[in-house]
């Protein structure tokens, strides 16, 4: 399942704890995402404006059972991302309050001031693929793509 960025920033507002101030919509989406194994959240920063992924794979209930890849391709990431990640997971009752987002996993890095929303979707496309068995696709510049 992927989570679009605006989802994102709607599930990273505070006081959603527990369901509270959650619309009937929400709530049904909250039960999709809890019944998924597999998520891919793609979140929007303000300050700066950036892209950034994270991925989460659930194995097991519980905060125990939950394993998260964080990626962001700025040399110098803002601490937002990680703050909105571990908001995200908390309001969706998949974590309690004392889990904290991983350092980011990926060693590429972006080396221009544009490119992240790229970066973000490459990432996905590259975890999808290798979760079918597939190749990856052969190398393509970001400026091509």
């Amino acid at each position: 399942m992927i989570i679009e960025p605006t989802v994102a920033a709607t599930f990273a507002r505070d006081g959603l704890e527990e369901g509270h101030g959650l619309t009937e919509a929400e709530q049904a989406f909250v039960l999709r995402v809890r019944a998924s194994r597999h998520l891919y959240i793609v979140l929007h920063s303000e300050e700066p404006r950036h892209y950034t992924m994270a991925e989460v794979y659930k194995e097991d209930e519980g905060p125990e059972g939950i394993s998260v890849e964080f990626r962001d391709s700025l040399p110098h990431p803002p601490a937002s991302p990680p703050a909105m990640v571990e908001k995200i997971l908390r309001n969706l009752g998949l974590v309690d309050a004392s889990w904290r987002c991983p350092p980011r996993c990926n060693e590429a890095l972006q080396r221009d001031g544009w490119s992240c929303g790229l970066w973000a979707t490459r990432y996905i496309e590259r975890q999808l693929r290798e979760g079918r068995g597939e190749g990856r696709l052969p190398p393509t510049s970001l400026k091509d793509m």
